[in-house]
């Protein structure tokens, strides 16, 4: 467990970094399980990160353009997964008043081969701020 959870906060960590680098205008939010990994001896950040893009509809042509990272509502998986929260909220639902953004995307970043997963996320990020721009 403890060489997944090292693995998965190193694709992060990678992931981070280039998203810093090449898209310094999105927020990024990165989760850590602070006392589980205090109490388990584990060291690092885990693997989940957040990204607020500029809208619903920016949010919902990111995670269409994926092509390696999987739809998913859960995370801790192997692989990659996405989850964009304005683009699966009912409609009568305004998920803003609690305090998430409509182009919120949330991405568990799995073992895959890092190159991959930044590749895809990177092409994806472009593809959707070509779509926010329609």
């Amino acid at each position: 467990f403890s060489l997944r959870m090292d693995r998965h906060t190193e694709n992060a960590r990678k992931v981070i970094k280039f998203l810093k680098e090449e898209f310094p205008q999105y927020k990024l939010l990165y989760t850590t399980f602070g006392k589980y990994y205090k109490k388990n001896k584990i060291t690092g950040g885990g693997g989940v990160i957040s990204i607020v893009l500029q809208s619903k509809e920016q949010g919902l042509a990111f995670m269409r353009s994926l092509k390696m990272i999987r739809i998913g509502t859960t995370f801790g998986n192997l692989e990659s997964l996405c989850y964009h929260f304005g683009g699966f909220a009912r409609p009568s639902r305004d998920i803003t008043k609690i305090g998430i953004p409509l182009g919120l995307v949330r991405l568990s970043i799995g073992l895959e081969d890092v190159q991959d997963i930044i590749s895809d996320i990177d092409q994806a990020l472009r593809k959707s701020k070509k779509a926010a721009k329609k």
